[in-house]
């Protein structure tokens, strides 16, 4: 389906660091709005940039439309992290001046979220989160010190969330285990890896013969070519004229992943968010980035973790939606059709 998309610029609090937020806001070109609807707010995953949700918004408006229940989903939400995609650009100067990073990452990111959830901008009358890894995360961290009655989202739906237990974090930050490795590895290969090219085709080229990139569904890559990359010259390379580059530098993803105590604090936060919103988790079946002990500490009902569902997509791993974007659409057209249906008022 066509969508029209406006982009939206907040500018965030001064105290808090005075980032740029950038959103993309998706919208049916026909609207019925017959009855209060849902709008949805998505949140990406660590090293990409809101377009990535593209495909999967596409698809669900159409899924809506054949079940003729064009007027549920009001709009979509889609922002980027304060230093990836667009809002890297937009933030830049700020950026160098903070070489440790947008301050403990997921906290400036859901203090944008609340920016936004805070301006009256959003159609909906109940508000969807959904987030993919680090996203997730941002999502409960943007719940913290509200009440159930304060909260602004109806419910959640997680696409592999990278949440992180106290047992993981102590084992990712000292240097006589397995984990500690794997995690020095993630971080040196994220430093050093490739970061410029002659051009967007040049880079489509070559990220289309290495992991994880030749695993990506491709539209799912060209829009990373086209949104996740800029053009040069740029603050980090003011002589190089030519070519393109990261919109978000190696440096500054590397650091995203440096702050382990946000994914403790979200874990800790998800359990009385299971209490009073239904949350949603959509997972891969193949184990590869998330441990199996933390997707088990995630789903322990035992503390409270009790998902309203739980949806498995066969063949693909953490990055999800960048490998299967359309069966993404499906599970999650099968957590709101019921509620597009019937109404969301007393389900979502």
């Amino acid at each position: 389906m066509k969508l029209l998309v406006e982009d939206i610029v907040l500018d965030g609090n001064a105290e808090h660091g005075g980032f740029k937020h950038a959103f993309k806001r998706y919208y049916p070109v026909i609207q019925l709005p017959t009855r209060p609807g849902v709008s949805l707010v998505l949140l990406h995953c660590l090293g990409t940039h809101k377009e990535t949700w593209e495909p999967v918004l596409e698809r669900l408006f159409d899924l809506q439309a054949r079940e003729h229940c064009k007027s549920f989903i009001a709009d979509a939400w889609s922002m980027d992290c304060p230093n990836h995609g667009q809002a890297g650009v937009l933030n830049e100067t700020l950026l160098l001046k903070k070489p440790q990073g947008v301050g403990s990452d997921t906290y400036d990111w859901a203090r944008g979220l609340r920016v936004l959830l805070s301006s009256g901008l959003i159609r909906g009358e109940f508000i969807v989160g959904v987030g993919h890894s680090a996203g997730a995360a941002v999502l409960l961290i943007s719940t913290l010190g509200l009440s159930p009655q304060q909260l602004p989202f109806s419910s959640f739906i997680f696409v592999e969330p990278a949440l992180m237990t106290q047992y993981a974090k102590k084992q990712s930050s000292f240097g006589n285990s397995e984990r500690h490795a794997i995690y020095q590895y993630l971080l040196r290969t994220c430093r050093t890896r490739m970061d410029v090219w002659e051009s967007r085709e040049a880079a489509l080229r070559w990220l289309s013969a290495r992991n994880p990139w030749n695993g990506w569904d491709p539209r799912i890559l060209r829009l990373f070519v086209t949104c996740a990359l800029r053009d040069l010259p740029t603050a980090l390379y003011p002589d190089t004229i030519e070519g393109v580059t990261l919109a978000c530098t190696r440096e500054q993803e590397a650091v995203c992943y440096t702050y382990l105590q946000d994914g403790v604090d979200a874990l800790e936060r998800l359990a009385a968010v299971c209490a009073s919103i239904p949350v949603h988790c959509i997972l891969g079946d193949r184990i590869d980035f998330v441990p199996e002990d933390v997707r088990r500490a995630t789903l322990d009902v035992r503390m409270g973790r009790t998902m309203a569902s739980i949806h498995t997509i066969s063949g693909a791993g953490h990055l999800v939606i960048q490998e299967k974007p359309d069966a993404v659409t499906d599970a999650m057209w099968a957590i709101l059709a019921p509620l597009a249906r019937s109404g969301p008022a007393s389900k979502l």
